[in-house]
């Protein structure tokens, strides 16, 4: 009598560790469909070579801020380019249409600089983006300049210097070799992904045998 019970525990015991490995397996199962769904969401949207080509990126942000640096308008512009990523040629854009920018005065808090560099920048970023801007024939509107800059004497519109004009046609060409690699990367991770995807059909099968098993 006690080595049956003895025998009907054990048994109790495999069948028990058996049904919870089965649910460990089917939670492993619904969490790697669920991932790899998520993946090749991401690889569709274009989103999947963001992020990894953002992870491997070295960082490009020129030194770090020197705290000793005096507060005028050059070293305020050296100081909001830091930290950035490929800054663009801010001075040489003001330089071009703002003759006096960097001559503080009173009026000028250094807020004011921040939102005309800020400004200055996405202008910059914005004519890179733009298809239709035409680095031999376009020409820069003004209307970035914010009011603590704007003076009477102000054009409208400015032609580009050669610095502009060389800065923005790499960043286009730039730009133009990112989106090809981007896609590449994109095509790849959702190759992987539906390689992963059948590789998962066969694991779900025999997973639902097992359970027909039990």
């Amino acid at each position: 009598m006690k080595a049956e019970t003895l025998a009907m525990l054990k048994k109790v015991s495999r069948d028990s560790k058996r049904y919870f490995e089965t649910i460990a397996k089917g939670i492993t199962l619904a969490l790697w469909l669920f991932l790899l769904g998520f993946g090749a969401l991401l690889a569709i949207n274009g989103r999947a070579s963001e992020i990894i080509l953002n992870y491997f990126k070295g960082w490009d942000g020129g030194a770090l801020h020197d705290t000793k640096t005096p507060q005028t308008p050059s070293g305020l512009l050296k100081a909001f380019q830091a930290r950035m990523d490929n800054p663009p040629p801010i001075a040489a854009l003001l330089e071009a249409c703002l003759q006096k920018w960097t001559v503080k005065t009173e009026s000028r808090s250094d807020e004011d600089y921040t939102t005309l560099f800020r400004r200055t920048s996405d202008r910059l970023r914005a004519c890179v983006d733009d298809p239709q801007f035409d680095t031999t024939s376009s020409k820069i509107s003004t209307d970035f300049v914010s009011s603590a800059f704007r003076d009477p004497g102000l054009p409208s519109d400015i032609p580009l210097t050669l610095e502009l004009k060389t800065w923005i046609a790499n960043q286009k060409d730039l730009a133009k070799t990112n989106a090809s690699r981007t896609s590449l990367v994109d095509t790849f991770v959702l190759l992987i992904i539906i390689g992963a995807f059948g590789s998962l059909i066969f694991l779900t099968r025999d997973y639902m045998i097992e359970i027909a098993s039990i």
